[in-house]
């Protein structure tokens, strides 16, 4: 409909990135880059900064998910750099992309270094949602940092960071997220009695139930946007 009125604005802008996103998940990624220049070609006749992050990022998710991490972090950074204090719809997003980036890269290297880019990468996350006020990503991110203790095997820090998300959750109405807190909660409980007798797993094992956590993490927050 667009295409036929010949309107390009930011709701064309995002419709298309959209369209990046959903080609990208299903791995038609040539399709995806037809609607990422579409998109840069709309922002180049718009004069909008607004415009110009949201083909950054999506920039980047292309990438991401076409296995170019480092071009994905360049897209990334460019977004949170043209959104710094103004889109921060963007900012949490790219944020939350680049937490999913370090895991992808310790999962490549195995490099603890990138496992603490994660952590220092969420904690600027949750600052922005804080800052911000936005709510149900607040607790979505303070389920993930606390799940992440869990990983770590730091069973106390997660039982506290799940706590605190629920006590938010419970205030702003969020019953279907404080009913799922209540379930991590009770797995780390159970985490926590079989530590003793715990065998050793594998990296892949562990860094394939972060993915999830991150992953269920990009979903609320988009849907709260």
């Amino acid at each position: 409909m667009f295409d036929k009125i010949g309107t390009r604005d930011l709701v064309y802008v995002e419709a298309c990135g959209l369209m990046v996103n959903l080609l990208s998940q299903t791995k038609r990624f040539d399709e995806g880059q037809e609607y990422l220049d579409r998109m840069w070609a709309a922002e180049s006749s718009m004069n909008s900064e607004y415009a110009t992050s949201i083909c950054e990022y999506y920039g980047g998710l292309l990438a991401q998910r076409s296995s170019n991490l480092y071009t994905a972090r360049k897209h990334y950074n460019r977004c949170l750099e043209l959104t710094q204090g103004r889109v921060f719809e963007y900012q949490l997003l790219s944020l939350i992309q680049l937490v999913e980036l370090e895991l992808q890269l310790f999962r490549i290297t195995q490099e603890e270094e990138h496992l603490e880019r994660m952590e220092e990468r969420l904690e600027q996350t949750l600052s922005i949602a804080e800052s911000t006020n936005s709510f149900g990503a607040q607790v979505q991110l303070m389920t993930l940092r606390g799940l992440l203790h869990m990983e770590n095997q730091q069973f106390l820090r997660s039982l506290e960071e799940l706590a605190k998300a629920r006590d938010l959750g419970f205030e702003k109405g969020f019953n279907t997220r404080v009913e799922l807190i209540d379930k991590y909660i009770e797995k780390v409980n159970r985490r926590i009695d079989a530590s003793i007798d715990q065998v050793s797993e594998s990296v892949e094992q562990k860094v394939k139930r972060l993915q999830d956590y991150i992953e269920e993490c990009q979903r609320v927050v988009i849907a709260s946007k």
